[in-house]
């Protein structure tokens, strides 16, 4: 999947196979300016179909959980929007 928009509380991705609604997924995620990936949990929250490419528009809300590091992605979000160190 590819990234499309980003902000603390979710994340815009294209995919290439259909997810389900309301469906938890655990994900990784890198940024070029991060030494590893973070890893977060998401509910699918929307979902646009583009079938004619097989790929999908899918809407992720990020859920805060012990085996993520909620507080290390919005930490980073707000470095890249704001240019905070």
């Amino acid at each position: 999947s590819k990234s499309v928009d980003i902000s603390a509380n979710g994340l815009q991705v294209l995919v290439n196979q259909p997810l389900e609604m309301t469906r938890i997924l655990q994900v990784a995620v890198s940024l070029e300016d991060l030494e590893s990936p973070i890893n977060l949990i998401t509910e699918v929250m929307w979902i646009i179909a583009d079938e004619t490419n097989n790929q999908w528009m899918v809407g992720l809300s990020l859920l805060d959980s012990d085996d993520t590091k909620l507080a290390e992605w919005k930490t980073a979000i707000a470095r890249r929007l704001f240019g905070e160190s």
